[in-house]
This record gives C-alpha cells, sequence and structure tokens, in this order.
C-alpha cells in the first residue's frame, strides 16, 4: 500500500484519490456480489419488510447482498420503487396509473 501511495504521489494524482478509492470500492462490491439500491415507498418501511426486499433482489440477481437505502415519497401512493446498478423496477401505483392513462389516451 505504501508502494501503491508512493506511485501516486510521484504521478501527481493525489487529486485522483476520491476516484480510485472508489473504483477499488466498485471492484470490491462486485467481488462479494455486493448491491446497493434505493427502495422508495409512499410510507416508512419497517426492517422486516427492508430485509424481504432486500433478499428478494438478491436472489433475482444472484447477489449475495444487498444494501437498502429507503426512501419515503408519498406522491408514488402505493408499492415501491426499486433503483440498483442501472436497474429501475418500477412497481408503484403511480406508474401503473400513468401506464393505464397512456393506454386510455391512445
Amino acid at each position: 500500500m505504501q508502494h501503491f501511495l508512493g506511485l501516486v504521489f510521484d504521478y501527481d494524482r493525489m487529486a485522483e484519490m476520491p476516484y480510485i478509492i472508489a473504483a477499488y470500492e466498485d471492484l470490491y462490491d462486485h467481488q462479494k456480489g455486493i448491491a446497493y439500491a434505493k427502495v422508495t415507498s409512499a410510507v416508512a418501511l419497517d426492517e422486516a419488510e427492508i430485509a424481504k426486499i432486500s433478499q428478494t433482489f438478491a436472489k433475482r440477481e444472484g447477489l449475495n447482498q444487498v444494501i437498502v437505502e429507503p426512501i419515503v415519497d408519498p406522491e408514488i401512493i402505493g408499492g415501491i420503487v426499486l433503483e440498483s446498478n442501472n436497474k429501475v423496477i418500477d412497481g408503484s401505483v403511480k406508474h401503473g396509473l400513468d401506464r393505464i392513462k397512456s393506454l386510455l389516451l391512445k
């Protein structure tokens, strides 16, 4: 590690250290099968619900662990929206109503 930091310093790349650290963290997470997800719901979810969502998504994606960041947004009316690794799974009532509206307006 000392040699690596010496190289970074010698090549005047200390300003890029946050990006280097983030890249190593991404590699570590990928290697260990860890993903991060934002779960938006209309009401606050309890720990059991968050754990179930985490386990279900991990199983679906073949991951070992999904770390969930819960977000409350009453505008989605009900259901959940899960965002992780450039994927969005929108099971919200608002999304369903928007789809019905667009079908009716065709």
